[in-house]
């Protein structure tokens, strides 16, 4: 398909170059975003026994077929997005951001890492307005109503 928003589902690119750029400047924290990034994110602050507050506006969203935009609850919820979640020292952002768009991947600083964990480890998702949304990913192992 031509359609930006399925090339990504059926011809991944690997994100390695951009790996590497990320673990050269700073990366603390690090993983590919295949299950939904409110999967993955709980991976990381779970790890690291942190608290992830994630901007819901600020994750970058496809395009809607009708020419819209999906929203961050939608990109945050689905999965097969095939691309990274990593968490940096604010200091290094800067040379982060340079060094992964040398790549050619935009890397979109998109929430806060809170050390000690304010409430535990786990993600809250953020709405512009301050309200909490909460979110999953795509679990491989939900029957549904079975």
């Amino acid at each position: 398909l031509d359609d930006p928003n399925f090339s990504c589902l059926f011809s991944p690119e690997p994100r390695f170059a951009a790996g590497a750029a990320l673990r050269d400047h700073g990366a603390s924290a690090m993983i590919d975003v295949s299950d939904g990034l409110a999967g993955d994110a709980a991976h990381i602050a779970s790890a690291g026994n942190v608290e992830l507050a994630i901007e819901l506006h600020r994750i970058p969203a496809a395009s809607a077929p009708e020419g819209g935009q999906l929203g961050g609850e939608f990109a945050a919820e689905s999965g097969e997005e095939y691309e990274l979640l990593a968490t940096l020292p604010e200091a290094m952002l800067g040379d982060a951001v340079s060094a992964v768009e040398a790549t050619g991947v935009k890397l979109t600083p998109i929430g806060r890492v809170n050390r000690p964990a304010a409430s535990g480890s786990g993600v809250r998702f953020v709405s512009p307005d301050g309200a909490v949304a909460e979110l999953r990913g795509f679990d491989h192992f939900d029957r549904g109503d079975q």
